[in-house]
Formats: C-alpha cells, sequence, structure tokens
C-alpha cells in the first residue's frame, strides 16, 4: 500500500526556490567569495531572502536548519540526474533526462522532489 502524501502548497515550493537563490547569489557574489565567516554568510542568506519573500521574515538560524533539509534533497537529487546522465542518453532534450531524474528520485526516495 502506497502511503498518500500530503500536498505541498505552492507557496512552500516559492519559498524553497527564494532560498535556493539567495544561497546561490550570496555564496556565489564575486566581491566577498568564498572568505565569508558562517555567522556573516547566513546573516546576508537572511537578508536577501527576507527582501524576496513574504511579510513573515526568517532569522539566519532557520534558513540555516531550513537549507540543511533542502540541501539533502538536492544533493539526493543531483546524484540521480548524474546517473541518468552516466548512461549516455544521446539525443534526449534536457527536459526529458530531467523528467528521468525526477522519477528514479521517486522511485528511490519514495517522495516527490
Amino acid at each position: 500500500m502506497q502511503r498518500k502524501q500530503k500536498p505541498r502548497r505552492i507557496f512552500a515550493d516559492i519559498k524553497d526556490i527564494n532560498l535556493a537563490k539567495s544561497w546561490v547569489s550570496i555564496s556565489t557574489d564575486p566581491i566577498t567569495g568564498n572568505g565569508q565567516k558562517g555567522d556573516t554568510f547566513w546573516d546576508r542568506i537572511a537578508q536577501d531572502f527576507n527582501k524576496h519573500s513574504t511579510p513573515s521574515p526568517r532569522s539566519a538560524q532557520s534558513l540555516m536548519n531550513w537549507w540543511s533539509s533542502l540541501h539533502a534533497k538536492i544533493s539526493k537529487f543531483c546524484g540521480h540526474h548524474a546517473d541518468i546522465m552516466q548512461l549516455n542518453p544521446s539525443g534526449k532534450m534536457m527536459d526529458k533526462i530531467i523528467d528521468d531524474a525526477l522519477e528514479l528520485y521517486k522511485e528511490i526516495e519514495g517522495s516527490s522532489f
């Protein structure tokens, strides 16, 4: 019997995307580079995230905890994507490769990405 998943709200998905965008933006900042201390790094992410998010601001600590959960899922998806790419799907469109990686993720992890 397959478990019934709770439907995720689109709002939550948008927040996940906004957190990922903030993380990428701050972590790839060419001016500060990778010389940022952890607290400063997460404070900057919180500032960027809260500027683009809903009226309820999140603390740096809250975002750091949220990111660790999100990052684990992203890493697993990247691994499944790499597995699909190793099959050398010559001529396959990138959309189909991503669909295959999403399907593999769901099959192995037991939930959607």
